[in-house]
């Protein structure tokens, strides 16, 4: 068996003392596994891109150009918003218009009925009802390679923010942005994602339920 690492220990800590809605004692998802280190390994981008054929006539394997990938967390307490990071990611509100860098494909997933039609809703009520000491979300941001088209660069942005997400269906909202140049040429394709930590158990809960805290053993 091997020996736990430093986060994992305060991570299983954490969930044995206190464990949210909707959520496993311990995250020990892929998720996880990316944001143990604030920048992931390219190793394991590259895992879980392999092999992944694209309906473009693409192929992730087949570009060197997907490197860079990095994860932090934004809390409460330290000063984020949830719904200013949606926003960002979106160009929605204050971030859109045309002097910013346009979101070119939006998307969210594992969203609990009260925010399937409006994932801008689950990010301000994470602000609104998320414990003071809580985490509002775990985001990251990860290149995609130049040389595919529009339709695969989604397929296969979907296909990473899947592997974080899928096993504990944790909500999401991930967006494309171009990363144009000073000339207005395309030259950095990438991703920013938003992952939620309340994972997604099925259960109808409105916006307090679903982010008030339970202790461990507790009824759900």
């Amino acid at each position: 068996m091997r020996a736990e690492r430093a986060p994992e220990r305060a991570i299983r800590a954490a969930a044995r003392a206190d464990v949210p809605a909707g959520r496993r004692e311990s995250a020990t998802g892929a998720l996880w596994r990316f944001f143990e280190t604030a920048r992931a390994p390219v190793a394991d981008v590259k895992d879980s891109m392999r092999d992944v054929e694209l309906q473009g006539g693409g192929h992730a394997r087949g570009s060197g150009s997907f490197y860079h990938v990095s994860f932090r967390s934004g809390s409460r307490g330290g000063g984020a918003c949830a719904r200013s990071a949606h926003d960002y990611i979106t160009r929605e509100g204050e971030y859109a218009g045309p002097d910013r860098d346009a979101a070119l494909y939006t998307e969210s997933g594992h969203m609990p009925a009260w925010a399937a039609d409006d994932p801008r809703a689950y990010w301000d009520a994470a602000d609104v009802n998320e414990r003071a000491n809580g985490r509002l979300y775990v985001s990251g941001d990860f290149a995609l390679p130049r040389d595919l088209s529009a339709a695969d660069q989604v397929e296969l942005a979907r296909h990473f923010v899947e592997e974080l997400t899928a096993e504990e269906h944790l909500p999401y909202t991930w967006a494309i942005h171009a990363g144009h140049d000073r000339d207005g040429q395309e030259h950095n394709p990438h991703v920013h994602v938003l992952i939620s930590e309340r994972q997604h158990d099925g259960l109808d809960r409105g916006p307090r339920e679903w982010f008030r805290r339970i202790p461990n053993g507790a009824a759900r």
